[in-house]
């Protein structure tokens, strides 16, 4: 049996399956869908950064500014994402400049469900 889970902002425990029927799940398996998954694999086992998201293992400030403009990030010479970058043979991420806080947040939480089924 599938250890439940908590969803931010909802009392009630659910299992993981059922979680992928939340709107906020759903919102965010959309946009990743839509926005995310030509270049990246939910289940890819070499991506460090996914497993970082699973564990909160993350700064949001930064991670935002990285979805957002990932160029100005490299420019402005973080240790984190520089040597992302370097690693992926200096492949730029697209940048996602009106991506609100909220729809974020919902790839972010479909993020942690996927990985964790």
């Amino acid at each position: 049996m599938k250890k439940p889970r908590q969803l931010k902002n909802n009392r009630q425990l659910l299992h993981n399956d059922d979680l992928m029927n939340t709107p906020q799940i759903s919102e965010g398996k959309a946009l990743f869908d839509k926005n995310c998954s030509a270049c990246h694999m939910i289940r890819a086992t070499d991506q460090i950064w996914l497993e970082n998201i699973v564990r909160n293992n993350y700064d949001k400030k930064e991670l935002y500014g990285w979805i957002r403009n990932s160029d100005s990030v490299i420019k402005s010479g973080n240790k984190y994402y520089n040597e992302m970058f370097n690693e992926f043979n200096k492949v730029k991420m697209t940048s996602f400049p009106n991506f609100t806080d909220k729809e974020i947040d919902e790839i972010i939480e479909y993020i942690k469900v996927e990985r964790s089924r």
